[in-house]
């Protein structure tokens, strides 16, 4: 930009003609700026230090309120399954054992139509964890799930005696 031209932009926005020190050295820092615009560029830097600390804080809030939703979640848990009903007569620690000819299917939720995770052989042994209404949650090998109350018995079934054929003298 020539030099007319540059004096003539800085009439109109109010800035003084550059001295000769100044065109020989266009990088040089103005230290004689007007107190206005350093105010303004202090309010810059402060508004961005301000943005950046705000952001910082808010992920630091988001990270431990989702560390404290799984700690309530955890603990919610454990609760229901300390007051989890117990079956009169049936300790959280005793056994049911499965009492249905084709197996009995090993449920994800308490309901007729959880999804099966495995299906139990009859006869089987079952931990009881906890009920809940017609229903044990219970373990079996490595798994946990729910069974219905109806297809399971409290002493262990015994085995069918075998008839042996009698014949006639």
């Amino acid at each position: 930009m020539d030099a007319k031209r540059k004096a003539t932009l800085n009439e109109l926005i109010g800035q003084p003609e550059e001295s000769e020190e100044e065109k020989k050295n266009p990088d040089m820092l103005d230290l004689e700026e007007p107190k206005e615009k350093w105010k303004l560029k202090t309010f810059i830097i402060l508004v961005l230090i301000l943005a950046i600390t705000g952001l910082a804080y808010t992920a630091y809030l988001s990270i431990t309120s989702t560390k404290k939703v799984a700690s309530e979640e955890k603990i919610e848990n454990l609760i229901e399954e300390e007051t989890a009903e117990v079956t009169p007569g049936l300790t959280k620690s005793e056994y049911v054992y499965v009492n249905a000819d084709g197996g009995l299917n090993l449920r994800e939720t308490a309901s007729a139509t959880a999804k099966v995770v495995i299906t139990v052989p009859n006869k089987a042994k079952l931990t009881v964890v906890a009920t809940e209404g017609d229903w044990y949650k219970v373990n079996y090998e490595t798994q946990t799930g729910f069974v219905s109350k109806n297809y399971t018995v409290l002493t262990p079934p015994t085995a069918t005696p075998t008839q042996t054929p009698t014949t006639t003298p």
